[in-house]
């Protein structure tokens, strides 16, 4: 507000000649440079850890890992990874946007983790992961396709739950299953459905392409019908310019323009 007001002021100034334009763009614009300058030499990294300590424990605690086994006491480590064991769950950044994921979780050594989970599930509500909760026990390998005899598996990506079979066919878990509740019979149905899904935008795509190629060649039914004038044009406009060499290709227009008018009436 204050900012606003004194800035009223001065362009009040300026329009009465006290103050020259280019003070006030200066004064505003060194200190402004500064700021800039020195944000943009802070990394990613160091947003996200800021964030990640500002969270705290609570960045986990929607996926109920801080309970100890059995004796419902609370474990001293609830950001340990449930998956790898070793590993310490953060905050981190994807294409797809942030994610809690283990801190071996980009390393192809010894750990190899993959454990990430969308940081909206960590809250427990979400709209773009089907309002699955979190169930660590869901994760895995859930038996043979009936279909290919291939493996499919219960993955977790940025959007929530997801069926993966071996030969590269995913499918997103429907809204109305629960992750714990989904059997191999099921999976192959939905991963099924997928597939026909697929196959008919496929051949719609190619039945588009198909027409597109057949009206480019003449063969559409759309296609436009040529502009008399413009056809008429075309061919006297060299007739014309010759004709007046003093005339300026505007003028050349107009006296074509009569000429179709005329030919046209003519024909009517």
């Amino acid at each position: 507000l204050n900012y606003t007001s004194g800035m009223e002021e001065q362009l009040d100034r300026i329009s009465n000649a006290e103050l020259g334009w280019t003070l006030l763009l200066s004064d505003f614009w060194d200190p402004f440079e500064r700021t800039v300058a020195d944000v943009m030499d802070i990394r990613n990294r160091v947003v996200i850890d800021e964030l990640d300590a500002l969270f705290g424990d609570d960045l986990v605690k929607g996926l109920d890992l801080g309970e100890g086994e059995g004796d419902g006491e609370v474990s001293a480590e609830p950001r340990r990874c449930p998956a790898c064991g070793t590993g310490t769950l953060g905050l981190k950044l994807s294409r797809f946007g942030g994610f809690v994921g283990c801190s071996n979780y980009d390393k192809k050594g010894e750990s190899g983790c993959t454990f990430g989970v969308p940081l909206d599930m960590c809250f427990g509500s979400s709209t773009k992961i089907a309002k699955h909760g979190f169930d660590l026990s869901a994760l895995g390998e859930l038996g043979a396709c009936e279909d290919t005899g291939l493996v499919i598996e219960m993955k977790l990506g940025p959007y929530g739950y997801y069926l993966h079979r071996t030969d590269g066919m995913v499918a997103s878990l429907p809204r109305e299953i629960e992750p714990s509740e989904m059997t191999p019979k099921d999976a192959t149905e939905v991963l099924r459905e997928k597939g026909k899904r697929k196959k008919k935008k496929a051949a719609a795509s190619t039945g588009a392409k198909a027409k597109g190629k057949a009206q480019g060649r003449g063969g559409g039914a759309n296609k436009r019908s040529p502009n008399p004038f413009i056809e008429f044009m075309q061919r006297e406009k060299d007739r014309v310019v010759q004709e007046n060499p003093d005339k300026t290709w505007r003028e050349c227009v107009k006296i074509i323009a009569a000429e179709y008018k005329t030919s046209a009436s003519a024909k009517s």
